[in-house]
């Protein structure tokens, strides 16, 4: 499946009183305060963890696999947990807070990379190293020959998006009694939800989880 980053908008007194814990037990307590279902005790199997996606939290959004804005969240962040006990019980994963900050974050480099991608496209630049030195040892010719097939591939890709072979797939988001609009895993679909979802914040009482697994 590989790594993958993610943002969750939690309850702040949740988020709050995992941060102020110092010990395994402290957790434990507040695992019992707020009835959740994250901590795992050790066993034969293994070491104590605690499975920070497991939170309960308002809406969720995935980053996707080894994606870069999720990695230029991570300045907006600080740990949930501080104390060596508790960074053990989540070694292998990212867990981490922050506030409005973090959408914010998360947009601007989306955004940016939106207008990057359309500029690469008109002139036939690549992001990629290999690529791009591909691209600067062609010839003319050769080169307008690879920037039509560049622009045909991005309509071509995007193309398919909305007019999908799967059954009653849409691009939108069709269930009514969940917030997420983009079902489409292109920036321009998933940048709006980022937008509604910084809108929607309730500074006074949530935080941003972010998350990495």
């Amino acid at each position: 499946m590989g790594y993958r980053t993610y943002i969750q908008v939690v309850k702040k007194d949740i988020v709050l009183d995992l941060h102020n814990c110092k010990t395994v037990d402290d957790v434990i307590s507040v695992q019992k305060k707020h009835n959740l279902d994250c901590f795992e005790p050790a066993d034969i199997w293994g070491s104590a963890f605690f499975k920070g996606y497991e939170l309960p939290h308002r809406e969720e959004f995935e980053f996707g696999k080894y994606c870069y804005e999720g990695r230029d969240t991570y300045q907006n962040t600080q740990d949930i947990f501080t104390t060596p006990e508790l960074k053990e019980l989540v070694s292998e994963d990212e867990f981490r807070f922050g506030g409005i900050e973090v959408i914010k974050a998360a947009i601007d480099w989306t955004e940016n990379h939106i207008i990057q991608m359309y500029q690469n496209l008109i002139d036939c630049k690549s992001d990629w190293e290999w690529e791009q030195h591909k691209i600067d040892l062609m010839t003319c010719d050769e080169r307008k020959e690879y920037h039509y097939n560049m622009l045909l591939h991005h309509c071509e890709d995007y193309l398919d998006w909305w007019k999908s072979a799967i059954p009653d797939f849409h691009v939108y988001n069709d269930d009514r009694s969940k917030p997420v609009l983009a079902r489409a895993w292109l920036y321009e679909h998933t940048f709006w939800d980022l937008v509604r979802m910084w809108k929607e914040f309730d500074e006074e009482n949530e935080l941003v989880v972010f998350l990495g697994w």
